[in-house]
């Protein structure tokens, strides 16, 4: 799929994840300790300090405000943290800081939240804020893989798969900004854990077990090109031949198994373009007399893709 590429180990590094995606806010963000009853009993530990049930974090104009409550409608007791940043994770007794992650919510009051793996830095920008998750690479890949492919797909496409993530990944790390990556499809979709209720319920699982097997049976395998990790580009479907990407691998080819996998409606499709929708196109006065098809790339069939009509 990525010809000319080879295949190396990338090195061991966490990566930051600025979250976006799953209703992070600018304004507020509220933290709390994921399912005792998949890792057992957990705090939260803001800026170095044991708190428990939930933190609720605000910037000010100097730093932040923290509100704990015991519970989504008790009073908040409120304290303050100087400075533009603010550290946040799961907490053990007698262990310390974990890297079991925290439930992630837009608001004390939500119903439920999203479970990240990993710590957290919230960093302020005057009155906003933004959230970044800190977590393994392997972890990463969890929430990732089970998101960009189906864990039914075969073990073999789910490995190339990780492959092609931690790859991408590498060479697109940020080099600035307090964060390697995003979450959005700008990036690489990254969805967390689970969805968890404000009762500490797991409501939906956000990884997979297959997908996660496919993780680590690829540990730090990337591809590379010129000795630097290869621009992995993918796509759900390219309707039967790929067009070239931006990279000598990225190359327009056949694809000999689009349209062979059950239930694969993204090769053979049929739309109906009516008249009324290209006359509009029309000058003032001017009415549609024909549509010509002007040029194809040449490439799959019927002639390719139209480059002009």
């Amino acid at each position: 799929y990525y010809p000319g590429t080879a295949v190396a180990t990338a090195t061991h590094r966490d990566v930051a994840v600025l979250l976006g995606t799953h209703a992070v806010p600018t304004t507020t963000v509220t933290f709390w300790a994921p399912p005792a009853s998949v890792v057992g009993e957990r705090a939260l530990l803001v800026q170095g300090t044991v708190r428990t049930g939930l933190v609720t974090v605000t910037p000010t104009s100097t730093g932040f405000r923290i509100e704990q409550r015991a519970s989504a409608g008790a009073a908040p007791t409120v304290t303050t943290h100087t400075g533009d940043t603010l550290t946040v994770s799961a907490h053990a007794a007698g262990t310390g800081a974990t890297a079991d992650g925290l439930v992630v919510a837009a608001s004390p009051t939500a119903s439920q939240g999203r479970w990240y793996r990993g710590s957290f830095t919230v960093r302020r920008s005057g009155t906003t804020q933004s959230v970044v998750n800190t977590v393994s690479m392997q972890h990463y890949l969890y929430g990732v893989v089970a998101q960009e492919a189906l864990a039914s797909f075969h073990m073999e496409a789910l490995k190339a798969q990780a492959v092609a993530a931690r790859s991408y990944l590498e060479a697109t790390r940020r080099t600035s900004g307090g964060y390697d990556t995003c979450d959005t499809v700008q990036c690489q979709v990254y969805a967390g854990r689970a969805l968890v209720s404000a009762s500490g319920a797991i409501v939906a699982e956000r990884e997979a077990a297959r997908t996660t097997q496919a993780v680590d049976a690829t540990p730090g395998e990337i591809r590379t090109y010129g000795g630097a990790p290869a621009f992995t580009q993918f796509s759900s479907s390219n309707g039967g031949y790929s067009v070239a990407g931006s990279q000598p691998y990225l190359v327009a080819k056949a694809d000999p198994y689009s349209g062979t996998a059950n239930g694969d409606d993204a090769t053979r499709w049929t739309f109906r373009l009516e008249v009324s929708t290209v006359a509009r196109q029309c000058p003032a006065g001017g009415q549609l007399i024909r549509l010509v098809i002007g040029g194809r790339d040449g490439r799959g069939e019927l002639g390719g893709r139209i480059t002009s009509v």
